[in-house]
């Protein structure tokens, strides 16, 4: 279903891109889709039991969709998935936690402290 989305999202981005409008102009609009698609996620999100945490695998999911690698650097990249690959990194970047995980022997560590 995510990967249907995305593709919707980057012909919508591709269309803007074929535009004859400043490049500015383009990166507004294309970030204006983001913006929208990302809502809807958000709006998603929040019929299910965990809303945060099914927002956050959204936004992990779109930032491994969105990375602007192995693409022809062309108008979309430059214009509409790089952009979005960093808001979206730079978003999962501040809300991802480092876990740690209480195992036996991480325990026992623990209990071995002085």
């Amino acid at each position: 279903m995510f990967q249907s989305e995305y593709q919707i999202l980057v012909g919508q981005w591709r269309r803007v891109c074929e535009q004859t409008i400043e490049e500015s102009e383009k990166v507004a609009a294309c970030g204006a889709i983001l913006a929208s698609f990302i809502e809807r996620k958000v709006l998603l999100a929040m019929r299910s039991p965990n809303p945060a945490i099914r927002f956050y695998a959204n936004m992990v999911s779109l930032e491994k969709s969105v990375r602007p690698y192995g693409f022809r650097q062309d108008d979309l990249v430059k214009l509409a998935i790089a952009p979005a690959h960093h808001v979206v990194r730079k978003w999962v970047d501040a809300n991802t936690f480092p876990v740690r995980i209480a195992t036996p022997t991480f325990a026992n560590h623990l209990m071995t402290i002085p």
